[in-house]
């Protein structure tokens, strides 16, 4: 059984009838096991015509199948691999067009000049009213222009975060929670110097929240930390340290009525948001 690059579905061989494309991988593990042999063999006759070649086809006899088998198992895995990358860009080309909006687009939170800047709501003068809450039809076709264009960072399920320029992306999602906006407006307000994304505005499109925020380009540090440095990583946790000082030194905020008013659900609590769980490498200390 193989792969389609192009529909990801298993294909059958077929049953009966030619089998050399199928096994175009089969033939060209031989033809390359071939070539090894015969350069081998190719070698020692320039070396020596009249040399005794008994040893060295019995190594060749002895080491053809399995490598063979090697060439053959790597091409396998490339394939695989091809496969599985051309089905991730299908699916991220896919996500691009289905949050793509036809739709009446309404403006919830004001945009920063950043985000009408790419939305070129400077030029469509239904969009410039102060008063506004709909975005103008010209800014709403570059909107889909832009989702069409954009990079998929992340994608999960009717969720995907896209970068739209070098320092802005868009967080797209049907039923997107924004509770957490006023959390971090709160956070910008209290503890400036802690980093976190500003939020340049969002829109919504019937069920469809489009949240524009800005992007800082680097490695997950998951990634890179099996190979950092112990003077690294104790740069990173001074960092950390401070940044999480930061966020503990913000007064809590109440309501009229004494209670918090950060958080969602009534009571307003605190959520885990996480869709995946990473674990620490405990031997990477």
């Amino acid at each position: 059984m193989r792969w389609n690059s192009t529909t990801a579905k298993s294909i059958e061989p077929p049953e009966n009838g030619a089998r050399e494309e199928f096994d175009g991988g089969e033939t060209s593990a031989n033809a390359q096991a071939n070539r090894i042999a015969m350069n081998a063999l190719s070698q020692q006759f320039n070396r020596d015509p009249s040399m005794d070649m008994t040893a060295l086809l019995k190594q060749i006899a002895e080491t053809y199948g399995n490598t063979r088998r090697t060439i053959r198992e790597s091409a396998d895995r490339s394939l695989a691999m091809d496969v599985h990358n051309d089905y991730r860009k299908s699916r991220s080309q896919d996500v691009r067009i289905k949050l793509q909006t036809s739709s009446t687009v309404q403006i919830v939170k004001p945009l920063h000049d950043r985000a009408q800047t790419l939305l070129r709501m400077k030029t469509d003068t239904s969009s410039v009213s102060e008063d506004i809450k709909v975005l103008g039809p010209d800014s709403v076709v570059q909107l889909n222009h832009l989702l069409a264009q954009s990079s998929v960072i992340w994608e999960l399920g009717r969720l995907a975060v896209l970068q739209l320029s070098p320092q802005i992306v868009v967080k797209v999602g049907v039923g997107l929670d924004l509770e957490h906006v006023d959390t971090l407006d709160y956070i910008k307000q209290h503890a400036p110097a802690v980093p976190i994304p500003d939020v340049l505005g969002i829109l919504s499109a019937e069920d469809t929240i489009y949240l524009f925020q800005t992007w800082i380009e680097g490695d997950p540090l998951d990634k890179l930390w099996p190979s950092l440095t112990k003077t690294q990583k104790t740069s990173i946790q001074i960092q950390l340290s401070t940044v999480f000082a930061g966020l503990r030194s913000i007064p809590r905020y109440l309501d009229n009525d004494g209670k918090l008013t950060l958080g969602g659900g009534n009571p307003r609590r605190c959520k885990d948001m996480r869709r995946e769980l990473r674990t620490a490498w405990s031997n990477q200390q």
